[in-house]
């Protein structure tokens, strides 16, 4: 309505615009990376009158929590363009959400948000060591026989991996 001067006139508004019903964030699984590291993450945002879904990587809000219960900082630290970067060793879940206000007095909630994506952040696996059969300093050998079977194994910072390579060339 608006009016002046006793004069006034009114028209009907009727809004028609699209919802957004859910938010799917890829990669969605399996997703793992190093301290260090960077993961893209996308957003794909489903509203109630388009048959497709629609890239809203940029106009969500990403976050990241740990969920293992550590408490002493974030595993992965995530930007507003959706990417992750591994801080410490441990576990995060990553979400997107569009709308909503936690500011706001009552706290508005987001139209949308994503399932939480579990991001297991790693510390980096280096080569620590080349051991010629199991570290021995000394191979005994029959003279007769004039053959010495050697082995190479590369060993890791995990402790848990060893490559053997004595069949490489290098």
């Amino acid at each position: 309505t608006a009016a002046l001067n006793s004069k006034s006139d009114t028209v009907d508004l009727v809004g028609d615009r699209d919802f957004l019903t859910s938010i799917a964030v890829t990669p969605n699984v399996g997703v793992s990376l190093f301290i260090g590291g960077d993961q893209e993450f996308t957003a794909m945002g489903t509203y109630s009158d388009l048959t497709e879904p629609t890239d809203i990587t940029v106009t969500v809000d990403w976050d990241a929590n740990n969920s293992d219960g550590a408490t002493s900082g974030e595993h992965l630290e995530i930007s507003t363009e959706g990417l992750g970067e591994g801080i410490s060793e441990g576990t995060s879940n990553v979400t997107a959400s569009c709308g909503g206000d936690p500011n706001a007095d009552p706290v508005i909630e987001p139209a949308a948000t994503s399932p939480a994506v579990s991001v297991t952040v790693k510390v980096p696996v280096t080569l620590t060591d080349i051991e010629i059969n199991d570290g021995d300093d000394t191979v005994l050998a029959d003279l007769a026989d004039l053959t010495v079977q050697l082995v190479a194994e590369l060993v890791f910072s995990d402790g848990s991996s060893t490559q053997d390579v004595t069949d490489d060339s290098d």
